[in-house]
């Protein structure tokens, strides 16, 4: 063949390849090449690792570059979701999901920024085409029946956290969700079973110990409810959510004012200016030297009834957090 028909050819072919692949892929190739697969690689593994404000940084100046790469899109869209920047992680996804509309990442990302928008009816739609597409998905059934439970649709959330366990029977997110599940229907003794299960398998969540410690609350178990939120505070003694739930059961449901007391100091010594637990510090004084009240609340305590603060429900002078 001669050299000229033999470079005509090649080049044909080459078109041909590319045309075939699509003008998407015609874009990225334009794009991207070798080195910019390696600093994508380079940066999910800073998103792994937790170091965000490096991988935020990198992946902006790629979106720069590459507006319309739809792999820069779901870097930057995993980043803004760890950070919690929801509204700009939405519109990374959407750049997803318009070059793949059935993504699950995409649509489980989207149902869940979404239901916390409070939009529980496109937060459904999302979770379900996410199921639809694939069965098997954990994290899309999860985030089906949290939408689900959004939505009041209860016995429905029940049949698929029950299609989950039955496809991971083992798993603690599905054990949480399940607890979810039981706690929506009044079921509070299975969902303490169900979360205890969870947290033997992953001790480090605190989100689902606090969710354990107002279960107890809720039914009245409030030795338990203060052993979960003080082993909370053993390994974080700054967690102000723990310490203000700990200064509430402590004053307004065991009625132990030292206690509650102790409790509004450690919130005012990291938020020194907190009105709340100023607030807070006063009531507990004023309880503490009030004799009538405390004899009260001792005879309370031998017959087992509940002690209700009825002066402050007329009032409605409820404390707020912080």
């Amino acid at each position: 063949m001669p050299r000229r028909s033999k470079k005509v050819f090649f080049a044909s072919l080459a078109v041909g390849l590319v045309l075939a692949s699509g003008p998407r892929c015609l874009a990225q190739g334009v794009e991207s090449g070798a080195a910019e697969q390696t600093e994508f690689a380079e940066i999910a593994k800073l998103i792994d690792d937790g170091a965000l404000l490096p991988a935020r940084s990198r992946v902006e100046t790629l979106l720069q570059r590459y507006p319309g790469d739809w792999r820069v899109a779901l870097l930057a869209a995993r980043v803004y979701r760890k950070m919690g920047l929801s509204g700009f992680a939405a519109m990374q996804y959407e750049k997803v999901r318009a070059h793949d509309p059935r993504m699950v990442e995409a649509l489980v990302a989207l149902s869940q920024i979404h239901l916390e928008n409070l939009s529980t009816e496109i937060a459904i739609v999302l979770a379900r085409q996410a199921v639809e597409i694939d069965p098997k998905s954990k994290e899309a059934r999860l985030a089906l029946v949290d939408a689900l439970l959004a939505g009041q649709f209860l016995r429905q959330a029940r049949d698929q956290a029950q299609a989950l366990n039955n496809m991971y029977p083992a798993d603690a997110d599905v054990a949480h969700t399940l607890a979810g599940v039981a706690q929506a229907f009044s079921e509070y003794d299975e969902a303490t079973v169900l979360l205890l299960r969870a947290l033997a398998a992953r001790p480090e969540k605190v989100t689902w110990r606090l969710e354990l410690a107002d279960i107890y609350q809720a039914e009245g178990r409030y030795q338990d409810c203060q052993t979960t939120l003080k082993q909370i505070l053993e390994s974080d003694p700054r967690s102000l959510e723990a310490l203000n739930k700990l200064a509430h059961l402590q004053e307004f449901d065991m009625h132990e004012y030292m206690p509650a007391l102790r409790s509004y100091r450690a919130i005012k010594e990291i938020i020194p200016d907190s009105a709340a637990a100023q607030a807070g510090i006063d009531r507990c004084f004023a309880k503490q030297s009030d004799l009538a009240l405390n004899f009260r609340n001792a005879l309370y305590r031998i017959f087992g009834l509940k002690i209700r603060d009825a002066k402050l429900e007329e009032t409605g002078d409820l404390p707020v957090s912080f």
